[in-house]
């Protein structure tokens, strides 16, 4: 877990910190694996652009990589694999292939604008380039098939499960065939007539339902949380939920019962919780988070002023 600043391991029944790892200021949000913590270093910050993977016992080093320019996605590990992009405004992205062992790399793939994390499923892994999407073959980094489209969501990490790869677009959400790139369906979000609206964080999936983030800031702010059927796109529930313009999106986080969206604690900080069925609110936190991850019934959120935790149910 990261306080924004430093990783460190917290003992989820006492809070203590068991360790800290000093050169990790400015984190992404880190990847758990085999006993391992993967994580990257974001701009702004000295080894900007670097993955680091720790012991997760007892926080030592097992290896670093120098992705050669800066990095601000999560790094996403699939059987072996650290998958992890490069983005640099002046300078065209990559994605790199890394040994979880050794932080070698297997192979790398290069193109114009990578904004977002990939997601991995099933040896396939997707990536989305400015308007395009990839499917990439996750041993080797070959082509399986592309797909554009103008109205996909740059910032919108593709999300994939049950055959089902789903991306967020402006005005829409849409469902694609994973191991084809054939279109399935496309749902109209309907917060407001903006221009701007859209998703444009990560879906969620959970039990055959997509759970997005909507927001748009024009004529006025407005968001909502809304739940769609995997398979026909069709829209269950949608509950408006307070939007203010900035660097306030998150990604929803879905449990047995609940579907969470953390804020960011600098806009409006608070987090949402609400019922997976109905969408209905079943509370809001007094807390946001940077970051947030759900480990044995608590909810972790990554605040300026510490880690706080939740009993979530």
């Amino acid at each position: 877990m990261s306080d924004g600043n430093f990783p460190h391991a917290i003992d989820l029944s006492s809070g203590e910190v068991q360790w800290r790892f000093e050169r990790g200021r400015g984190i992404t949000r880190p990847a758990f694996i085999d006993g391992r913590v993967i994580f990257c270093k974001s701009t702004n910050y000295d080894d900007e652009g670097r993955v680091f993977a720790l012991d997760a016992g007892s926080g030592d080093q097992l290896w670093e990589f120098d992705l050669g320019g800066p990095t601000e996605t999560v790094p996403h590990v699939a059987d072996g694999t650290v998958f992890v992009t490069r983005f640099d405004w002046s300078e065209p992205s990559k994605l790199f292939a890394l040994d979880v062992e050794t932080g070698d790399v297997s192979w790398e793939f290069g193109g114009k604008k990578f904004l977002c994390e990939p997601a991995v499923a099933g040896g396939t892994v997707f990536l989305l380039d400015t308007r395009t999407l990839y499917a990439l073959d996750a041993k080797e980094g070959e082509t399986h098939w592309t797909w554009q489209n103008e109205q996909i969501a740059t910032t919108s990490s593709p999300t994939v499960a049950d055959g089902v790869l789903v991306v967020g677009e402006r005005k829409g959400i849409r469902g694609i065939d994973a191991c084809t790139g054939d279109p399935l369906w496309r749902t109209d979000t309907d917060t407001n007539s903006g221009s701007t609206e859209g998703v444009y964080t990560s879906p969620a999936i959970a039990d055959g339902t997509v759970y997005a983030f909507v927001t748009s800031d024009q004529p006025e702010p407005a968001g909502s949380v809304q739940a769609f059927d995997l398979v026909t796109g069709e829209r269950r529930w949608k509950t408006e939920i307070e939007f203010h313009v900035g660097r306030n999106l998150a990604d929803p986080i879905v449990t047995d019962d609940a579907v969470i969206l953390p804020r960011d604690p600098t806009i409006l900080d608070t987090t949402h919780v609400l019922d997976r069925e109905d969408g209905s609110s079943r509370r809001d936190l007094d807390v946001g988070g940077y970051s947030a991850v759900v480990v044995d019934g608590h909810l972790l959120l990554s605040h300026p002023d510490g880690v706080h935790a939740f009993e979530i149910g």
